[in-house]
């Protein structure tokens, strides 16, 4: 089920209009704020485990390498010609990135692979099939945090693998159960703002690809 989840996941992204700019640059808007709590979320995990448990050991180490992660984002859409903020953080990237926070307390510190599956495969098996055409299109200033994880989270990926395989059929149940909930929520960032682009061209709004300056409703108040 996690290969078609990923094949679905796969088209919607790659059919994603990456070159226009304005699309790019609120997609790394939302992935500056989601990346900004992975480091919290991550350490959770780690203190849900005593020191020398090969969960703390592993979360905790997650957590350092995640650190900073969200400054080059930021960094990506300063450099798009954006100031980040004023771009909106839409409300579907709020629900997807704090329903992990649930997943943690009210299930099992094992769900949150579900999340970490979707994101860190996205950046190892979809992100370097859509760089070369975002590198010709915005350089490599534009483009940091995608390069920096796809050359990253290929490593990520199959350490997540590793974990869940030795995991209770319970905790492997938990784990899929959130990662379809996050897949879901992930996709759906890419249709608002795909929306947001169809609902300017509609009504010929001009500079269509700064939407969300002008037309706020798929924002966050």
């Amino acid at each position: 089920q996690f290969d078609a989840d990923m094949l679905e996941a796969r088209r919607r992204i790659e059919a994603f209009p990456w070159r226009d700019q304005g699309a790019y640059a609120l997609y790394m808007k939302q992935t500056e704020y989601f990346t900004s709590h992975s480091p919290t979320i991550l350490n959770l995990v780690a203190q849900r485990f005593p020191p020398g448990h090969i969960m703390h050991e592993r979360f905790s180490a997650h957590t350092r390498e995640e650190t900073g992660h969200d400054s080059l984002a930021t960094r990506d859409v300063r450099n798009l010609g954006y100031d980040p903020e004023e771009l909106p953080v839409l409300s579907i990237t709020k629900s997807f990135i704090h329903a992990q926070y649930h997943w943690l307390e009210t299930v099992s510190p094992y769900s949150l692979f579900g999340w970490i599956l979707l994101l860190e495969s996205c950046a190892a098996e979809i992100a370097p099939g859509i760089l070369p055409d975002l590198i010709d299109e915005y350089g490599n200033d534009g483009t940091k945090f995608l390069r920096l994880h796809a050359a990253l989270d290929p490593y990520h990926t199959d350490e997540a693998w590793e974990t869940i395989e030795q995991l209770s059929e319970e905790e492997f149940g938990q784990i899929w159960e959130n990662c379809r909930q996050s897949v879901d929520n992930y996709l759906m960032i890419f249709d608002d703002i795909e929306l947001g682009l169809a609902l300017q061209t509609a009504t010929s709004i001009p500079n269509r690809s700064r939407y969300w300056s002008l037309d706020r409703t798929l924002a966050s108040a």
